[in-house]
């Protein structure tokens, strides 16, 4: 399950992109109304990704430092030149990429094209099912040897 590529579990949902121009109040809109909790910010959707938004930006760097939604310039909160994986890359070194940078979403990026978004939540079935069973297995090995 681990060695799943992320093109296996990656959403076929088409990503939303905002310029760095838009509003944090426009991000904030795109998100609710279409249910997702992350914004790819690019000058259009052809367009190289140059950062991204997320409900945590939006709670650390808008609401916490008490700026103004509504003028308050993507670019000016959002997470610059984002880490993120190829569509080839397996699951492990996604949750790999995402625990080291603490990170709860991971642009995903095709022939230098960002194609989908992934997010911990994709991986809390099987992966996390098998990371439970495999330190099971270790806790049980290790009783047996003691």
């Amino acid at each position: 399950m681990l060695n799943r590529r992320i093109e296996d579990v990656m959403s076929r949902i088409p990503v939303v992109h905002l310029s760095p121009a838009a509003t944090v109040r426009e991000a904030a809109e795109n998100m609710a109304m279409k249910h997702i909790s992350s914004i790819a910010v690019s000058q259009d959707e052809n367009e190289a990704l140059i950062g991204i938004f997320t409900e945590r930006d939006l709670i650390t760097r808008v609401v916490a430092e008490g700026k103004d939604p509504q003028s308050t310039k993507l670019a000016d909160v959002m997470t610059k030149d984002p880490v993120t994986v190829t569509i080839d890359q397996t699951v492990l070194q996604a949750i790999g990429a995402m625990r080291e940078n603490d990170l709860r979403h991971l642009p995903v990026i095709k022939d230098g094209k960002l194609v989908s978004m992934v997010s911990v939540r994709d991986f809390v079935g099987h992966e996390i099912a098998e990371l439970d069973h495999e330190r099971e297995l270790a806790m049980d090995y290790w009783e047996h040897i003691r």
